[in-house]
């Protein structure tokens, strides 16, 4: 859906023009693009402290390893540890 954000047609991709219309309407202070198969920017266009974040669901889905691979439980740890780092730059936001 990513490369349908440059310019998303509302008859294709219903969803992301919804969307960015409501982040355009709203203003966009942090924007976190969590994926597994895009490289776009789009933080950009909002002038907003971005971070893009590559998941690795590519990498462990052929030959998972319980040790070193990815989980849920794994999503949930980075997901605290990002929420950690936004609330330190919350007070600097817009």
């Amino acid at each position: 859906m990513l490369r349908h954000w440059a310019g998303p047609d509302p008859q294709l991709v219903p969803e992301v023009h919804a969307t960015l219309a409501a982040m355009d309407r709203s203003g966009v202070d942090l924007l976190l693009d969590v994926h597994g198969d895009e490289g776009l920017p789009v933080g950009q266009r909002f002038d907003a402290l971005s971070l893009t974040l590559e998941m690795p669901f590519k990498d462990t889905a052929n030959a998972p390893r319980s040790e070193t691979g990815w989980s849920p439980q794994r999503s949930a740890a980075l997901g605290a540890a990002i929420l950690g780092a936004v609330l330190q730059v919350m007070p600097k936001l817009r």
